[in-house]
């Protein structure tokens, strides 16, 4: 039995009494304890009141102050469900108590949730107890049977209870929507009625605030219609007065209070013309007094004032009548247009005597209202009329190309006041410049804005402005011209300004240079100079220009010819120096270029022979005062002819660099070396103690010559000769030593080359016969010494004469014929093969023309070409001259100039074999040959040197060589021609490898053109 929630107040009981109801409460709360299943009660909405016996395992405490302590949240998660739907049932249903099942938990034993509800008053509180099943429902050890359909059957009790819950929940939810639809049909009706009335409010608010709107209208259009004639009555200078129709005082202003002497009691009175305070006209009063209807207006006229007077009758649309009395003090009005009067007197005067023209005018209607006696002389005579007229008279003398600028500006009225200059024709025809000052004022009515303007004839200012203008940009072209620097100093010397090319000279600011000593820019080995100048120009004379060098700021050095003139001040505040300083940088560079162009070999940088030779006399004249010897050594490349042949100028001159750069490192500081031309290099060893250290210095230089020359891909190896002639044992002047050094230089190379010799008496023989043959090849061109002979080139194994080499020889007055090997190396190396080349290409064009024509067109004459040719413009012109002999020919080139793979060079000979000339490669085998450049360029006919031939019939290995070569021929698909046959065992030899061509002495020797005709003619005469 669970005791009542609320119990009422127990009853005072005695110590045994006490001492039993303790015994019972403490047996029942072990019986309870003992064998009553954990019990807890909660309210309403599941909150635990109090807990009866044990619940670990059954209730969960959560903690924290926002922990839940519903029931379903304590149980176990697998009971919530359970206890929320039991909980649900005896709430929401007629229930008083449930039991509901638990599903087991695992480990744990299994429980029956048991709930009753509790009803105290209007509370209901339920008891939760979590019992064990009843021993019929368990199977002697505290858990269920087993039984297959238990969880279907829990799970079907479950169902059911969810169902009747929800069913419950339906039935109070339809309910309370019943309700809740009457409750809205009972609002809506209302609203309805409440709609309608406030309509009837609304319609009602709005036709009392539409007549409050216009009452409001009303009272405020009144009241500013009495604040307004307040304000006009008030603000009139005017004294007013109102009267009505019986002539009472209905209103005044303060000007009638003053003037009239009224008073407010004096307001709804007849109006009485008191002359005690104001003298009224008579005619007045007699007006009023009549009731005349009209106005009445008149003026009294006192010793020191003057009153206008006027009465204007006025009515209402009510038909109310009175009149207005009016009295004006004309007094100041008086003075102020006697006043005005006076004014425009000496104002005119004024304007009279001012050489403006003044005038005001109104530019909208183009109307003049005022125009001074100037203007009368430049434009016509002013009226000042009550109509002036209109300003025709000035627009139209104004300039038309500046007319529209001066009436826009007239006209834009956003301008009050502004200066404008134009030019205007007079009526004489001139033309004068006007400078129009003006401003804008309106007009007495308050509308019309006028303009007030004076016109000042600015002519001969605008001429010396214009001569200023121009003077000032002349002065400011000089000041900004880029090349002109230019500084004004005081006469001390400071800088007081300076142009920007100065500072940009100098490389500094223009306030680093202004206050700084000009001669602190000056280089101080031109200080000097410049002080002498300075100090010519400060006593009156004019100096000189003088170029000097100034500083910049970083140091670095500008040349400059400095111009000084003084500027002497009219005020006497101190005369000026004006400095100007012409940039002569150019000019030095050029001179510095001319110099060296002069003096200066361009390509390796060193001495020329000019400078050299200034040097060699200045060491001469050094000699000849001291007495110590001079030596002059001349040293010259060996073999740098083949290196331009083959490689081309190009590495020809990167030899030439390094040539020069290792001489200079063997030559000691105060020696001298130059470059004369080519591969010719001078050096002048001043002051060597013995020849002995002359010869150290030439070994040294031949030594480094000897060493690999490496440029671009390419290494070279070269020598060098070297000559020496000492002053003054072999010679007393440049020339002779120079020559006696070159004579040593030839002696050197012929004696085997990278060598050195000095000079000797002996040697001059040898040079002074080099001399002779140049001379005589110079003679032997111009009297035409030179002829052409023929050695007939012999078909194998035909032995028919198929054409011939044309070889040059010279046919020398005294001497003969000379051998072409005593004057070709002469003229190569002074440039005159090419002139001989080009006679000799010449005669061969016209000598083959003729061959043709003799023995047929497959007749052809082989000719060899320099290589100091290729590149000459006579060959490119030979080749347009004589295109028509090129298929009778053969050109024969070196193969020098085969492995030189210049491009002009291959393509004048592609031009060449294009047109029907054949390309023979001379000398095959002697020099740098290169199979891969005959396959790249093709030739038609390899030439066997007669070095080869010499020992062909002999079974050395010269025959292999030439088989060889015979080989490389036929697999090149190019002809042979074998050079040199002179014996029976050389032609045995070669007649089995024919097809070939042969030529030698064994057939006949190089002839003149009459006999080689003739061989030719017998040859062919005996052919079968």
């Amino acid at each position: 039995m669970v005791a009542p929630l609320h119990p009422a107040t127990p009853p005072q009981l005695g110590p045994v009494d006490r001492l039993e109801n303790d015994l019972r409460e403490r047996l029942l709360s072990y019986l309870i304890g003992r064998y009553a299943a954990p019990t807890v009660l909660v309210d309403r909405e599941g909150h635990p009141l109090h807990v009866v016996g044990p619940m670990e395992g059954l209730l969960h405490w959560p903690a924290g102050p926002t922990a839940e302590l519903a029931l379903p949240n304590l149980v176990p998660a697998a009971w919530r469900r359970d206890v929320q739907l039991a909980l649900h049932r005896l709430l929401i249903t007629q229930e008083s108590a449930v039991r509901v099942p638990l599903p087991p938990i695992a480990e744990r034993p299994a429980y029956v949730l048991e709930a009753a509800r509790l009803e105290q008053g209007q509370d209901a509180y339920l008891i939760v107890s979590f019992g064990r099943p009843s021993s019929a429902d368990t199977d002697g050890s505290g858990r269920p049977p087993p039984a297959p359909d238990e969880p279907y059957g829990l799970h079907e009790e479950r169902l059911q209870s969810l169902i009747e819950a929800l069913e419950h929940s339906q039935r109070q939810l339809q309910q309370v929507n019943e309700a809740l639809s009457v409750t809205s049909e009972e609002l809506e009706a209302a609203n309805e009625e409440l709609e309608a009335s406030n309509e009837e409010l609304e319609a009602s608010n709005e036709e009392l605030r539409t007549l409050n709107e216009e009452l409001d209208r009303s009272l405020r259009e009144q009241q500013q219609l009495n604040d307004l004639l307040h304000a006009v009555q008030e603000s009139a200078g005017t004294a007013l007065a109102v009267l009505d129709h019986e002539r009472r005082l209905l209103r005044y202003n303060r000007t009638a209070q003053d003037m009239l002497v009224l008073r407010e009691a004096q307001l709804g009175l007849p109006w009485a013309f008191d002359d005690r305070h104001f003298p009224w006209p008579g005619e007045l009063v007699e007006h009023v007094a009549k009731g005349a209807p009209g106005p009445w207006q008149g003026q009294i006229e006192l010793a020191q004032a003057r009153y206008l007077v006027q009465l204007v009758p006025w009515q209402t649309h009510d038909a109310r009548t009175g009149y207005v009395l009016s009295v004006t003090d004309l007094t100041e009005l008086q003075s102020a247009e006697k006043a005005r009067l006076e004014l425009q007197s000496r104002l005119s005067a004024l304007t009279e005597a001012l050489h403006e023209a003044v005038l005001l005018f109104d530019p909208r209607n183009e109307r003049l209202i005022y125009a001074s006696h100037r203007y009368q002389d430049w434009f016509g005579p002013a009226d000042a009329t009550p109509t002036p007229p209109k300003l025709g008279a000035w627009i139209d003398a104004i300039a038309s190309d500046e007319r529209a600028r001066v009436i826009d500006r007239w006209r834009d009225g956003t301008v009050p006041q502004w200066t404008q200059r134009y030019r205007v024709q007079t009526r004489d025809g001139g033309w004068r410049h006007l400078q129009e000052r003006a401003s804008r004022i309106t007009a007495s009515d308050g509308e019309t804005s006028l303009i007030a303007a004076s016109l000042l004839d600015v002519t001969e200012m605008v001429q010396l402005e214009q001569r200023e203008r121009s003077a000032h940009a002349r002065l400011q072209a000089v000041w900004d011209n880029p090349s002109v620097g230019i500084a004004v100093c005081d006469s001390s010397g400071v800088v007081i300004e300076c142009n920007g090319a100065l500072t940009l000279r100098l490389g500094a600011t223009d306030a680093e240079v202004r206050g700084t000593r000009w001669i602190d820019w000056v280089d101080v080995d031109d200080r000097g100079g410049m002080q002498v100048q300075w100090r010519s120009l400060l006593s009156g004379r004019s100096p000189p220009p003088l170029e000097q060098r100034l500083h910049t700021r970083e140091g670095a050095q500008r040349w400059t010819r400095q111009h000084l003139s003084l500027a002497r001040h009219a005020l006497g505040t101190g005369d000026l120096v004006v400095v100007l300083l012409e940039n002569i940088e150019e000019a030095k560079l050029r001179e510095q270029t001319i110099f060296r162009q002069a003096n200066y070999d361009a390509l390796t940088g060193l001495p020329n022979r000019s400078l050299y030779r200034d040097r060699l006399e200045q060491a001469l004249l050094r000699a000849q005062r001291d007495g110590h010897p001079v030596y002059v050594m001349f040293c010259d490349l060996d073999g740098f002819k083949e290196v331009n042949d083959v490689h081309g100028h190009e590495m020809g001159d990167a030899v030439l660099v390094e040539t020069a750069s290792r001489i200079r490192r063997t030559l000691r500081p105060n020696d001298t070396i130059a470059r004369f031309g080519g591969d010719e290099f001078v050096m002048l060893i001043d002051g060597a103690e013995s020849p002995l250290v002359v010869e150290r210095i030439a070994d040294t230089v031949l030594h480094s010559l000897r060493q690999p020359f490496h440029v671009g891909d390419q290494t070279l190896r070269l020598s060098g000769s070297v000559g020496i002639a000492a002053h003054p044992s072999d010679g007393e002047t440049p020339e002779e030593l120079l020559r006696m050094a070159d004579t040593a230089m030839y002696a050197a190379k012929n004696g085997g080359r990278d060598r050195m010799r000095f000079y000797s008496p002996q040697m001059e023989s040898r040079t002074r016969r080099l001399a002779e043959i140049k001379a005589g090849l110079e003679q032997a061109l111009a009297q035409g010494q030179f002829e052409l002979h023929y050695q007939p080139l012999v078909t194998l194994p035909q032995r028919q004469v198929r054409g011939a080499e044309v070889l040059l020889r010279w046919r020398q007055p005294e001497r003969g014929l000379v051998s072409p090997a005593e004057f070709i190396g002469v003229a190569e190396s002074s440039g005159q093969i090419r002139r001989i080349g080009a006679w000799v290409l010449r005669e061969t064009a016209r000598a083959a023309m003729e061959a043709a024509a003799r023995w047929g067109d497959d007749f052809r004459l082989s000719v060899n070409v320099s290589a100091t040719q290729f590149g000459d413009s006579a060959l490119r012109e030979w080749l347009d001259e004589h295109g028509a002999a090129l298929p009778h020919l053969t050109i024969e080139v070196t193969e020098s100039v085969w492995m030189a793979d210049s491009p002009s060079t291959l393509s004048w000979l592609q031009r060449v074999r294009e047109r029907g000339a054949l390309v023979a490669l001379d000398d095959f085998g002697t020099g740098y040959s290169s199979l891969a450049y005959l396959l790249r360029t093709p030739v038609d006919e390899l030439k066997i040197d007669k070095r080869f031939t010499d020992h062909v019939g002999t079974g050395g290995p010269s025959e292999r060589i030439v088989t060889a070569v015979l080989e490389i021929a036929a697999a090149l698909n190019a002809r042979v021609v074998v050079e040199g046959v002179e014996t029976a065992a050389q032609l045995a030899f070669l007649e089995p490898h024919a097809p070939l061509d042969v030529q030698g002495f064994h057939f006949a020797r190089p002839m003149p053109w009459e006999a080689f005709a003739r061989f030719v003619d017998a040859s062919q005469a005996a052919r079968p």
